[in-house]
């Protein structure tokens, strides 16, 4: 089973936040009014809405979890004004290990309308998002959530240029499979491109190998018949090479979804390279 990007410990910022007087008196007493309800519920929320007080609480460790929880109680539109708290800062909170998971929230709660200044705000920013550990999170949310929306094409456009290289990447790939899941036909088109131009190389890593299988699951099946040429080409040290790597059980397992006869073609390929599926 994969590992899912570590969080790495918050930063000095992060730190200095957690340790400001008072604010994890604060939190607590805000978490055990939203849990009580009716008027102390309706207290908090009210709480919550004060200027700069969701961007304090969202970086610390117990404050992010009250602002969650709040998204999750508050009716519609105090859930909106809670959001906009954070409005101008969203790239800074993906960054932190705490507010990333505040940001996460916001694009479940709203809608995409609503949460739209999110996208904007990464789009506009010379930022990374897709290679880092939580700005990887951010975007898979927003596929799910906001795939079709036009600021989310806009840094498909820009991300996809880089696809050959993020198949590979510690945390592009994750992007790269829910662009397979829930992204527009000419984004996916773009990855199985770049995995076709990974197989023709011989350079299907591990990481390359679970967006394969994903490119396989979500593929037409023109998509499938590209691959499962790709995989018959597949030059025999790029085979060994996928075959002494944890790769190899993840395409193995993948090409039973092919359509006859290329899932028998490319099992008895990869076999031949020594690559053996778990039960085998």
């Amino acid at each position: 089973r994969r590992r899912r990007p570590k969080a790495r410990q918050p930063g000095l910022q992060e730190d200095r936040r957690e340790a400001a007087p008072g604010a994890r008196v604060l939190a607590a007493d805000l978490m055990a009014q939203l849990q009580k309800g009716g008027a102390a519920r309706a207290s908090a929320l009210n709480t919550l809405q004060q200027p700069g007080l969701v961007r304090s609480l969202g970086f610390q460790q117990l404050g992010c979890r009250v602002v969650q929880l709040a998204l999750d109680l508050a009716e519609r539109q105090d859930a909106v004004r809670l959001a906009q708290g954070l409005r101008g800062h969203i790239v800074e909170a993906i960054k932190s290990p705490h507010c990333n998971y505040v940001v996460q929230k916001f694009i479940k709660v709203l809608s995409p309308q609503e949460a739209e200044f999110v996208v904007r705000e990464i789009a506009d920013a010379r930022f990374q998002c897709v290679r880092h550990e939580y700005g990887c999170r951010i975007l898979c949310r927003l596929l799910e959530h906001s795939g079709a929306e036009s600021g989310m094409a806009r840094i498909l456009d820009r991300v996809l240029a880089e696809a050959e290289d993020l198949i590979k990447d510690q945390f592009g790939h994750y992007v790269m499979e829910s662009v397979l899941e829930h992204g527009a036909p000419h984004h996916r088109q773009r990855i199985v491109a770049a995995l076709q131009a990974s197989l023709t190389r011989g350079s299907l890593r591990r990481n390359a190998a679970y967006v394969l299988e994903k490119a396989i699951w979500y593929g037409t099946s023109e998509d499938r018949v590209k691959l499962a040429t790709g995989l018959l080409a597949l030059p025999r040290h790029g085979a060994d090479a996928l075959a002494w790597s944890q790769g190899g059980g993840v395409v193995l397992r993948a090409i039973s979804q092919l359509p006859e006869p290329w899932s028998g073609k490319v099992r008895e390929h990869l076999r031949s390279a020594g690559i053996r599926a778990g039960s085998e």
